[in-house]
């Protein structure tokens, strides 16, 4: 389910089981309530071409900057629990956005629910704490083999932990625990490097779909070249 425009979907309840993680193969991600795929984006008055990953679990290795984050941040309590919006964790994001310098929508609750009044997925949530305060959340989706990351936001004042990486790494270590195949981190852009992130978790375990196909390829900075190269060539036949 792929295209050069966002394909909105909306007829179907609930996203959740073996449902997501076949939407999830297919190039699909959560937005709000709903799911879409694209090839592009337009940021900074430019179109840049998208291309979706995911991580397999029983490849993930730890690295030296991993171990680093894990024991830097052990004196912190971490808890586990089906997704349950707090007032806490809603002023939590409003600072966070703050600190940050590109577009977010300004409030938690629009971010993942817009309009709606229910959740249409198995959520999760991973909360860190230094004694009794929150000072990071990460958000995930839940199939019946896979996990979607959807967002990570932290008290900036704790920005040095790298909390954005360990709460990554935690979601690859609920996974692991839970016996899941697959990680889906979103999408990365060429030539757009605030999304590079997505690959921290291992890049020997990261793949990325090459929508013609469809198939899932060995993640590489020249397989991410080579398939930009073919999307920047299908653009300018549109174009002209």
């Amino acid at each position: 389910m792929s295209g050069f425009f966002i394909a909105i979907m909306t007829d179907l309840y609930p996203f959740q089981g073996k449902l997501l993680d076949k939407l999830l193969e297919a190039g699909n991600y959560r937005m709000h309530q709903h799911v879409f795929t694209t090839d592009l984006i337009f940021m900074n008055d430019d179109l840049f071409g998208v291309y979706w990953l995911r991580i397999a679990i029983q490849k993930i290795k730890y690295s030296k900057t991993h171990l680093k984050i894990k024991q830097n941040n052990k004196k912190f309590s971490v808890a586990i629990a089906p997704f349950c919006l707090s007032n806490e964790m809603i002023e939590l994001y409003r600072n966070y956005r703050k600190s940050i310098q590109f577009d977010h929508v300004e409030e938690l609750n629009d971010y993942l629910f817009d309009s709606s009044p229910i959740n249409r997925f198995n959520s999760k949530q991973i909360c860190i704490y230094d004694q009794n305060k929150l000072i990071a959340t990460g958000i995930f989706d839940e199939g019946t083999n896979s996990i979607a990351g959807i967002i990570n936001f932290f008290d900036p004042h704790y920005k040095k932990f790298s909390l954005g990486k360990y709460l990554m790494l935690l979601k690859c270590e609920y996974a692991i625990a839970n016996q899941l195949k697959y990680y889906y981190p979103g999408y990365i852009a060429v030539g757009y490097p605030r999304f590079d992130y997505k690959i921290f978790p291992n890049t020997e375990a990261v793949e990325i779909l090459d929508t013609l196909q469809p198939i899932w390829l060995p993640y590489s900075t020249e397989k991410l070249t080579s398939l930009n190269a073919r999307f920047e060539s299908i653009l300018n036949q549109i174009q002209h």
